[in-house]
Order: structure tokens, then sequence, then C-alpha cells
């Protein structure tokens, strides 16, 4: 993996789901399959516990571990936050990159005030995607 690959990864923090033990967690793309985020879960517990055999650790604990199938609402709604994800970045590419536009205070103004909320937009589709309804009406 490299430096870009980090820095930009493939898939967005609202595409994820986040996986906690006591002490770790992880995040992984939502439509990750059951026995993948078993196996995260069972590294996580594994390192918590100072076990060495994370099939161990599967086996003893892993039956009592319950994961869903990912929803298919969910997943509509992730590529709809998805697909507003990617306008608002191209807007912004626009914005930053110079590309030729009209001169005008009014565009000036309304390029500024995009790119400061750019934060606000990234935590609104966060809190969308999270199914926290009430919260991203605050922004």
């Amino acid at each position: 993996m490299n430096s870009n690959e980090i820095l930009n990864p493939k898939n967005n923090l609202f595409e994820m789901e986040v996986i906690v033990d006591f002490l770790y967690s992880a995040a992984i793309p939502y439509t990750s399959s059951i026995e993948m985020k078993k196996d995260i879960l069972a590294v996580l517990k594994a390192h918590a516990m100072g076990i060495k055999s994370i099939d161990y650790v599967k086996k003893k604990y892993g039956k009592n571990w319950n994961f869903s199938k990912p929803n298919i609402e969910k997943i509509y709604l992730l590529e709809l936050l998805n697909n507003i994800n990617n306008e608002i970045e191209s807007i912004r590419f626009i914005f930053i990159n110079g590309v030729d536009r009209p001169s005008h205070i009014g565009l000036l103004a309304a390029e500024g005030a995009l790119l400061r909320l750019w934060g606000s937009f990234q935590a609104v589709i966060l809190l969308i995607s999270r199914e926290y309804s009430f919260e991203f009406f605050q922004f």
C-alpha cells in the first residue's frame, strides 16, 4: 500500500462500518461479508487478549458474534451519498484548480462559501449514512 492509497482510500468514511472491541476498532466497507467482519473482530480480540492464534479466538468466541447482512436500502442510500459526494468533489476541484469561469464578485463569494462548507457537507453525509436523521438537521 503506497502513501496515496492511505491518504485517498477507495471507500469514504461514510461507506464504512466500524467494528469495535473494548480496546480497538476497525473500519471496513459496509458491504463486506459477515465472515470478513468476524475475521476482523477476531483479530481485534486476539490482539487485545494477547493471544497469537486468531483462529482459536474465532472458534471459541465467534459463535456469539452477530452481524447482519447489508441492508439493501442502506446500500442505495450509500450509493446516493457517494454520488452527491462526487458532485461536491467535482465542483470543489473546479474551484481549487482555477478552471476558467466568468469573473464576478458574486461567483467569488459563492466559491468561498462552498469551499468553507466542504467540511460541513462531509459531516452531514457521515451523519446521514449512520442514520442520525435528527442530528444532520443542525447543520
